[in-house]
């Protein structure tokens, strides 16, 4: 299986910030199924202050994401929930969570 910390680099060289990303490690490590933490977190995290945001609104697609994703072991519910809540950046600058 491929490791949590290949995925995050390829999350960034995709185009993907990862903030608190100290605290997604910190949870993925704990585990040894670390794409159902890393899908949940993308749902729930935001309380933690882990947001996934996109470079751009355009950058990385949908389909991008779910390409890098299906290289890892996310099920398909689990890729969706990455993918739907990997947001433009700034969507939620100052937004209370």
């Amino acid at each position: 299986m491929p490791t949590f910390e290949t995925f995050l680099d390829q999350m960034k060289a995709a185009g993907v910030q990862i903030l608190n990303e100290g605290a997604l490690t910190t949870m993925a490590r704990q585990v040894s199924d670390w794409p159902a933490v890393v899908a949940d977190a993308a749902v729930r995290g935001r309380k933690q202050g882990i947001v996934f945001e996109r470079v751009t609104a355009e950058v990385p697609t949908d389909d991008g994401l779910e390409s890098l994703l299906s290289d890892f072991s996310f099920t398909p519910q689990e890729a969706r929930a990455v993918i739907d809540n990997t947001l433009p950046m700034g969507v939620i600058t100052g937004a209370k969570v």
